[in-house]
């Protein structure tokens, strides 16, 4: 049976509670993902932060009725606002909007657990730990391209 580690990507990004919501834009857009873990002072896993948290951090960002941006070229439209945080907010940080909750499994997790995880919390992210710190994650799209692989019966797709 496959395992966590069989799926999971090892190189992760990662921010700390004190990081910059400028700093955290920057590196979701620079990097085309929706969140990250954020860690402590240790490299222990305290929370995530998304892509939605950032955007829903209050003001006119939330605003529906705003026009649109395009986010990565990608089609994918946010609120005007999200690549320029409004002043009041600009000394505002990851501690201030991430969610101070962790689902993480360790390494050796059998697949059908980690599908529970995403399943119960409604998540789109489970942080791969080993003896507790931080070695990879899993996302949505990472549990899709398993499925295509196991319904198809090809390779797994290089994204």
């Amino acid at each position: 049976m496959k395992t966590a580690r069989d799926i999971m990507t090892p190189e992760v990004y990662a921010v700390t509670e004190m990081t910059s919501l400028q700093t955290l834009s920057k590196l979701l857009r620079d990097h085309e993902i929706s969140g990250v873990p954020v860690l402590n002072q240790k490299g222990w896993p305290v929370g995530v932060v998304s892509m939605y948290d950032l955007v829903y951090q209050g003001g006119a960002e939330s605003d529906p009725e705003l026009p649109v941006s395009h986010y990565w070229n990608s089609g994918v439209h946010l609120p005007r606002g999200y690549h320029e945080l409004k002043a009041d907010h600009a000394d505002r940080s990851v501690k201030d909007i991430m969610t101070p909750a962790v689902y993480a499994v360790e390494e050796d997790t059998p697949l059908s657990v980690v599908c529970e995880f995403f399943l119960r919390g409604k998540i789109h992210r489970v942080l791969v730990t080993r003896e507790g710190a931080l070695c990879g994650i899993i996302t949505s799209t990472d549990l899709i391209a398993e499925f295509h692989s196991l319904i198809t019966g090809t390779p797994e797709i290089t994204l």
